[in-house]
């Protein structure tokens, strides 16, 4: 009789998100965590997890070479927002080869914010990006402005992400796309080849709640060997919400 195989644990990973105070000498002011959120459960609301003091110290170091600018009110510094990547499990002392081709990869790393407009409503969008050889990995997030979070405007938001995706990689072109029905979620993932980049390929796969969407974005060389392709499968297939 075989012994049935015990089942993998779910993928987790977390946004911490700071507020941090610019003065106008470049120098960080102040640097607080605001609140910690687990973005594949769907919601924004904060859950209970606790920072190490080493985390939060290093998250500081990074604000400070990252010279952001000030946030200015009546003149004087106010605070604004950023955002880390945590994920446990992944530290220096993990296995650089295993995080290679994982979300693992992302873990400390600050996030680009950048600010855009859908439907009708200003949104910002934290982007986490990391070279990785030949590749790049990339994971976005921004809350949605749904009215009612209908397949239809699901689609709209989905879209517009492979959309971005796909310009910012030269112009590319879809060339397959897969879709996975669920009745509170929409997923949707494809892989684009751009006329600039004969040698890499781009797969995204975005999903998409009434609250938020996230998407999961590699660059990586068409000629990749199994063992990368079968680690890409792998985290691809676990990117959705709980």
């Amino acid at each position: 009789m075989d012994t049935p195989r015990p089942e993998e644990p779910a993928l987790h990973f977390y946004i911490a998100v700071f507020g941090v105070t610019i003065g106008t000498d470049s120098q960080v002011q102040n640097f607080r965590l605001m609140k910690v959120i687990e973005p594949l459960t769907g919601t924004n609301d904060a859950v209970n997890l606790e920072l190490s003091k080493a985390y939060i110290d290093a998250a500081k170091k990074e604000a400070e070479a990252a010279h952001l600018k000030p946030a200015l009110k009546d003149g004087k510094p106010s605070e604004r927002l950023t955002a880390f990547l945590y994920i446990p499990g992944s530290s220096p002392a993990a296995d650089a080869s295993a995080l290679r081709m994982s979300l693992g990869s992302l873990d400390g790393i600050m996030a680009d914010i950048i600010s855009f407009e859908l439907k009708g409503q200003g949104c910002q969008a934290s982007i986490f990006g990391k070279p990785l050889g030949a590749s790049a990995l990339f994971f976005t997030y921004y809350a949605v402005p749904l009215a009612r979070g209908s397949e239809e405007e699901r689609e709209t938001v989905i879209n517009a992400e492979i959309e971005r995706c796909a310009a910012n990689f030269g112009g590319a072109k879809v060339i397959s796309k897969k879709i996975l029905p669920l009745a509170d979620q929409s997923i949707v993932e494809v892989v684009v080849k751009s006329p600039r980049s004969k040698v890499l390929s781009l797969r995204c796969r975005v999903i998409c709640t009434a609250r938020q969407m996230l998407a999961l974005t590699v660059t990586t060389p068409d000629d990749s060997d199994a063992a990368t392709i079968q680690a890409l499968d792998k985290m691809f297939d676990e990117f959705r919400f709980r």
